[in-house]
């Protein structure tokens, strides 16, 4: 199922499948790249898959994690040479982990270890821009759920610093982020709460995070991109009975206030990965777990397309691109 972009006209139209999308100036992006790692399928992994965001078409293999990890960062952290990845859950060793790992997007093989978060946390929120990367919540041995929000320079190997704290305690939340602003949507409260709340930060400065908005449902486990004015957030796990969810939602970055209706995924999912590149996003994999990928035109309204399968099934993973709303 390969279907590359090709122009269609002179004035600039391209097409990817059977949508067209209007690229400035006919110059289509060049190797945009996403990156998959480690989740469930159902024991955990530490394969990474790559697709070709701008191509439909299946994962490949592209290298391994040190560790095999679920339960890792929920978002998009990655700079235009290296996708990040956080080892949340490691099996056999430990409930929870710290390693973070990063693989340049050009070179496959084994990720390389970056540093470590402060605290040793499952499901905590993931976003960046160009220069800082920056992670949020999480559940921890003790108490279990965390305000903590703390950040690292991409280009320099090291441990986190702390940056502030979430307005509300929570994990399974997920980020997304224009080149100033990042947002942290959702999550979840032991035993028994999702959560609607949505933070934002300042990317560049310290701070503790303010008040956006809602989300359409409380959910936590969503999948999460965009580009660099439009963000949006497919899927997640509502409560009780624990539903998995279709609906596709987005807000405007720049401005605050609750998610809007989008579309719907083509399968109702939760932890399923988000990986963006203008003008697409792509949801690759999810509970069951599945192997789908479905895709979006982000700056349209309307459901979700067939973009391919991953080399096999996997949810509760980490998902990143060199091209996503936060280096735009």
């Amino acid at each position: 199922m390969s279907s590359y972009p090709t122009s269609t006209s002179a004035s600039g139209i391209w097409q990817l499948g059977d949508i067209p999308l209007f690229i400035q100036d006919g110059a289509w992006p060049a190797g945009a790249i996403g990156l998959l790692g480690g989740g469930t399928s159902p024991g955990y992994g530490n394969s990474i898959n790559k697709i070709t965001l701008l191509s439909t078409g299946n994962a490949i293999d592209f290298g391994d994690l040190s560790l095999s990890t679920a339960q890792s960062g929920f978002g998009q952290m990655a700079s235009t040479t290296r996708g990040f990845l956080i080892s949340g859950a490691e099996t056999p060793a430990a409930a929870y982990n710290n390693t973070i790992e990063f693989s340049t997007f050009t070179t496959s093989g084994s990720a390389t270890d970056f540093g470590d978060l402060s605290t040793r946390a499952q499901s905590v929120g993931t976003l960046s821009n160009s220069t800082r990367g920056v992670m949020a919540g999480g559940f921890t041995p003790s108490p279990n759920e965390t305000t903590a929000i703390q950040f690292i320079t991409l280009a320099t190997n090291g441990d986190t610093t702390n940056f502030g704290t979430l307005t509300q305690a929570r994990g399974g939340l997920t980020g997304l982020a224009s080149s100033t602003r990042g947002v942290f949507s959702g999550g979840f409260v032991s035993p028994s709460t999702m959560i609607n709340t949505v933070d934002y930060i300042t990317i560049a400065t310290t701070g503790n995070g303010t008040d956006f908005g809602d989300l359409l449902s409380a959910s936590r486990g969503g999948g999460a991109g965009g580009n660099s004015t439009r963000g949006i957030y497919g899927g997640g796990q509502l409560g009780s009975p624990f539903a998995s969810t279709n609906v596709i939602q987005y807000i405007t970055i720049a401005t605050t206030g609750d998610y809007q209706d989008f579309g719907d995924l083509i399968t109702a999912r939760n932890y399923l990965a988000g990986l963006s590149a203008s003008p697409i996003l792509a949801f690759a994999g999810g509970s069951g777990p599945t192997n789908l990928i479905d895709f979006v035109t982000i700056n349209s309204l309307g459901n979700a397309t067939d973009f391919g399968d991953l080399a096999e099934a996997r949810a509760v993973f980490s998902g990143t691109s060199n091209n996503h709303g936060g280096l735009q």
